[in-house]
């Protein structure tokens, strides 16, 4: 299976999915956490890695390095 390697901004978790914003909290000063079209859930059952940073100067959340399948970053166009 094919992967890409795609940088997104950690909010949550469940047991089952992690939530994570494609664009850093600086790009969306006024974001709401539960309209934002910018938020994507990310089943843990397809992330093969996931490399994490601490949030950056000025940001909110963690930055991630994950490891997907090519079906999936092309399904949610990442």
């Amino acid at each position: 299976m094919n992967t890409t390697i795609v940088r997104l901004w950690f909010l949550w978790e469940t047991d089952k999915a992690r939530c994570y914003c494609r664009l850093p909290s600086s790009r969306i000063p006024a974001w709401d956490l539960f309209n934002a079209e910018d938020k994507l859930w990310v089943p843990k059952s397809i992330i093969e890695h996931t490399t994490k940073r601490p949030p950056k100067p000025g940001e909110c959340w963690p930055e991630h390095e994950v490891k997907l399948p090519d079906w999936f970053v092309e399904k949610e166009r990442l």
